[in-house]
């Protein structure tokens, strides 16, 4: 792909990202808010994770998300034996609403010395399914996003993270003050523009999650 400055590869000893998407009966968000929040505290502190976010949609309550930054993907899929993790997975079988979909990302060397706000208020993930063979212009954006979004008013951090071994998805991490912000910079130059210059290259639509903090 011409893209490679975007999509390039990591080895299992490099700090990865796992994001875990959780969908659950409407009826039972409340329940799985206190469950995830209970996750958070009690795995704080475990060798390995460098950094975590507990998440809910915002007008979609019966979403969540977990992001965490591991040191490695060995980190990442050795928690799924722990005792937090196990807990927590037997406690929410009974509120799923489909399966677990779990994620690693490259934590890749564009993002140094960027911000990234794991604590911000309101979060947006949006995941870009990218054809190829992509125009450099076009790679060349994304590569200059996370820098660009940081220029905007209430942005406290943003960054592109590839899947591992599969590098045309990308998923977009961006950290807000507040809700607000988030609506603002839609009506933005960059976003029209990243709209723009990215949907003829999509194999699947735009998809943006917005999501407050829980913890």
């Amino acid at each position: 792909m011409a893209m490679a400055p975007v999509c390039h590869g990591q080895g299992p000893e490099h700090p990865a990202y796992l994001l875990t998407y959780i969908d659950v009966l409407p009826e039972a968000a409340a329940q799985v808010r206190d469950l995830l929040v209970l996750y958070f505290h009690s795995s704080a502190g475990i060798k390995g994770r460098l950094g975590a976010a507990a998440l809910e949609e915002i007008g979609r309550p019966e979403r969540f998300a977990l992001l965490e930054l591991w040191d490695s993907e060995a980190d990442g899929q050795a928690q799924r034996a722990a005792p937090a993790m196990i807990t927590m997975t037997e406690q929410l079988a009974g509120f799923s609403a489909g399966y677990e979909d779990r994620r690693f990302f490259e934590a890749r060397t564009v993002t140094e010395g960027a911000r990234l706000d794991f604590a911000a208020p309101v979060q947006s993930i949006t995941h870009l399914d990218l054809i190829g063979p992509v125009p450099s212009e076009a790679g060349q954006f994304i590569n200059d996003l996370p820098a660009q979004l940081q220029l905007l008013p209430g942005n406290l951090g943003a960054a592109v993270l590839p899947q591992l071994g599969r590098g045309n998805h990308l998923s977009l991490w961006v950290q807000w003050h507040d809700e607000r912000s988030w609506r603002a910079a839609l009506g933005s130059a960059l976003s029209r523009n990243m709209r723009s210059t990215l949907g003829s290259h999509l194999g699947s639509p735009y998809d943006e999650r917005v999501y407050q903090l829980l913890h």
